[in-house]
């Protein structure tokens, strides 16, 4: 008896269970492996930048401290001296 699959165009020989699904050509592997690599280089670059950012941002904050407390060191240094000897040595 002849197989009733057969006469298919698009199936000429094969099984009508089998999965065809898996055929991909090299070329689209490719494409498909550039996209994640695309993909995760920008999650990386954007991961830096915010690494970068809060570095950036806590650096600012502790010299804007240390300037602080250098300028209030210095505001009594400049109060605690002696002004009359200031005044003359000048």
């Amino acid at each position: 008896m002849k197989n009733p699959y057969q006469c298919m165009k698009g199936n000429a020989g094969r099984n009508p269970l089998r999965n065809d699904r898996g055929d991909i050509s090299i070329f689209t592997c490719f494409f498909v492996v550039g996209i994640v690599m695309l993909v995760s280089f920008l999650l990386l670059y954007a991961s830096i930048r915010i690494t970068c950012i809060n570095i950036r941002n806590g650096a600012k904050m502790e010299l804007n401290n240390l300037s602080a407390s250098i300028y209030a060191d210095t505001y009594r240094s400049q109060r605690e001296t002696n002004f009359s000897e200031y005044l003359n040595t000048h």
